[in-house]
């Protein structure tokens, strides 16, 4: 009520201001006569209607906003927005989103869909699946479920209208580590994503993110982001030769870790198990993924990290 009386004021105020002008523009004036008395009055009127119009949408413009909500770190998340358990509504993130990056949220944020076993997702990002979103550095992940399960219809809707023309930036399918990806799989796989894509009316780039293991702790590591980009129409050469080249890199900063701490050898266990036929092996799995099936379902890059917790 407060809100409401104090918006009612300013539009009265800028009320008066504008009636006092033409109050004075008409002291000023020579009064008229005759025929143009009838015009002097229209403009009046006119001046009158119009500050009454503009009043009316001041008011009621700013009367539909809601309380602002106080300045938190950007690092501080809205708790009963993000832990929604409601897979269809999207609500809470537009409302959180519009919140933090201003009403061009659109343009400043990535949206990645990010599926697979529930366990896998599970280990790569936890609490993904019980909050269904989480946000961090511009960047929004949003709980997918298994590609082996029908996609619900509902939920996929409710989120092509979250941002509508470009849905998702991406789609990211999290491999467990003891999958072996056969050309069954890889096919079932494609179906589910063909079935978002045509529930979101868009082709997201995909990415798939292999989870790695190891036999002892590699806590406090310093991670980075290890993985392969992939041309558009991508071909087996392409995959050979984009696998090919993380290996300096692995080589490089595998050395400079276990320098540090020799327990750290995630990055040159990496690049030797991709160098001793892990790259022939991925070329291999993934030609499924190649010609026909990259216009429905792009596959864009392979990722490979170890599990989070």
């Amino acid at each position: 009520m407060k809100k409401s009386s104090n918006l009612l004021g300013v539009g009265l105020l800028i009320l008066l201001v504008l009636l006092l002008v033409l109050f004075a523009l008409a002291q000023t004036t020579q009064s008229p006569s005759g025929g143009d008395e009838n015009m002097f009055w229209y403009v009046v009127a006119f001046f009158v209607a119009l500050t009454a119009l503009l009043c009316t949408l001041i008011f009621f413009t700013l009367s539909r906003q809601k309380n602002p909500s106080p300045i938190t770190p950007d690092d501080e998340i809205n708790k009963n927005e993000e832990q929604t358990t409601d897979p269809y509504d999207f609500s809470a993130l537009n409302k959180y989103l519009r919140r933090r990056y201003s009403l061009f949220w659109r343009r400043k944020v990535r949206l990645l869909l990010i599926t697979g076993d529930e366990a896998a997702i599970e280990q790569l990002i936890p609490g993904l699946q019980e909050s269904q979103w989480l946000e961090g550095n511009r960047t929004v992940l949003i709980y997918g479920g298994s590609l082996a399960a029908e996609p619900d219809r509902e939920k996929y809707t409710a989120l092509r209208k979250l941002r509508r023309g470009r849905p998702l930036d991406g789609i990211v399918r999290v491999l467990p580590e003891s999958l072996n990806l056969t050309p069954q799989i890889s096919d079932n796989d494609l179906r589910g994503l063909e079935k978002i894509s045509e529930l979101l009316r868009y082709s997201a780039p995909v990415w798939l993110w292999q989870l790695c293991g190891s036999r002892w702790s590699q806590a406090k590591r310093t991670e980075q982001t290890v993985g392969a980009s992939f041309p558009l129409r991508a071909t087996a050469g392409d995959i050979t030769r984009q696998l090919e080249l993380m290996l300096p890199a692995l080589r490089t900063q595998g050395v400079s870790q276990v320098a540090e701490n020799n327990s750290h050898d995630f990055l040159l266990r990496l690049g030797q198990h991709l160098k001793e036929g892990g790259i022939a092996r991925w070329t291999q799995q993934l030609v499924p993924w190649l010609s026909v099936s990259q216009q429905r379902v792009p596959l864009r890059g392979l990722m490979f990290s170890l599990p989070e917790n």
